[in-house]
C-alpha cells in the first residue's frame, strides 16, 4: 500500500485511501451527531447551545470536505499518470500491424479517462458556484 503526500495549499494527508475514507466516514458520523444535538437544543429553546453545536457541525463538515478534496486531488493525479501511461503504451503498440484490437481498447480507455476528467471539472465548477451562493447568502 503506497502512501502519497498531496500538497495543494492546505491539502496535505499522509493517510492511505482506506484510512482517509474511514476518517471521512467518522467525520460524517460526528457531524450527524452534532445535527441531532442541534435539533434537541432547538426544541428545548436553548439557543446559545444550538448555535454552538451548529458551529461545531460546520467545523467537522469543513474537515470532511477537506479530506474529500484530498481524495479528489489524488484521483486527478492518478488519472494524469494513467493517461500518460496509456499514451506511451499506444505509441509502442502502434508499430505492430496486428495491434488493431488492442489500439481500440486503449483508445476507449483514453476516452473514458477524458470523460472522467470532464465530469470532475464540471463538478468542481458546480461546487464553486454553490459555494459562492452560500457565501452570498450568509
Amino acid at each position: 500500500m503506497s502512501i502519497m503526500r498531496i500538497s495543494l495549499g492546505r491539502l496535505k494527508s499522509p493517510l492511505s485511501y482506506s484510512e482517509l475514507t474511514n476518517v471521512i466516514i467518522r467525520g460524517m458520523k460526528i457531524a450527524h451527531g452534532k445535527h441531532t444535538e442541534e435539533h434537541k437544543e432547538l426544541v428545548r429553546g436553548q439557543y446559545a447551545a444550538f448555535l454552538r453545536s451548529i458551529e461545531q457541525e460546520l467545523n467537522s463538515l469543513e474537515k470532511v470536505a477537506e479530506r474529500v478534496r484530498v481524495l479528489v486531488v489524488r484521483l486527478e493525479e492518478s488519472l494524469k499518470s494513467f493517461r500518460a501511461n496509456m499514451k506511451q503504451y499506444r505509441k509502442k503498440i502502434k508499430k505492430y500491424p496486428h495491434a488493431g484490437p488492442y489500439l481500440r481498447v486503449i483508445d476507449d480507455l483514453i476516452r473514458t479517462d477524458a470523460r472522467i476528467r470532464k465530469a470532475l471539472k464540471a463538478e468542481a465548477r458546480r461546487a464553486a458556484r454553490e459555494d459562492k451562493k452560500i457565501r452570498r447568502n450568509i
